[in-house]
């Protein structure tokens, strides 16, 4: 009886100290200048789209698009608020704009949320670190999905 108490708290512990070692993970908001530098290294070509983004609560914004034609938008906001805002705006549009057989996977850490949905042969993606966003327009999933993913890596989103 003795050992079977120390083996359960042992496991309980255990499953404490990993379940608070998951949540605790941290991301570290990209900045306008590492996001260009990371789309370059990967062959897109990256615009500003500070002018379409100038008002409200934008303070920097930049697209990126692949050769074989994804595009990605990274946008600055003033506040942890008006990102988290944003994100759920972003969110709700793609939703919205769901068709057919769709899956989607959402996760709301404390400095990060993200999403990610397949509908209608098109793969999404939108995730806010802090006070930055990153969106991957709607994109063919089966020609795009995987270099989408190894961008996503590549810059810790």
């Amino acid at each position: 009886m003795k050992k079977s108490k120390i083996i359960l708290a042992v496991f309980l512990a255990a499953v404490m100290c990993l379940g608070t070692a998951g949540c605790s993970i941290r991301k570290t908001a990209l900045t306008q200048d590492g996001f260009r530098k990371a789309a370059e290294e990967e062959g897109m070509t990256v615009v500003s789209a500070d002018d379409l983004y100038s008002d409200g609560i934008f303070t920097a914004a930049s697209y990126a698009t692949a050769k074989n034609g994804w595009r990605v938008l990274f946008l600055s906001v003033d506040s942890v608020a008006d990102a988290k805002s944003y994100f759920d705006e972003l969110v709700r549009f793609l939703e919205s704009k769901a068709t057919g057989i769709s899956n989607w996977q959402k996760t709301n850490m404390i400095t990060w949320s993200s999403y990610s949905q397949n509908s209608g042969g098109n793969y999404s993606f939108v995730e806010r670190v802090r006070d930055t966003i990153l969106y991957i327009e709607p994109a063919p999933s089966d020609s795009c999905k995987a270099e989408i993913k190894a961008f996503l890596k590549k810059i810790g989103y």
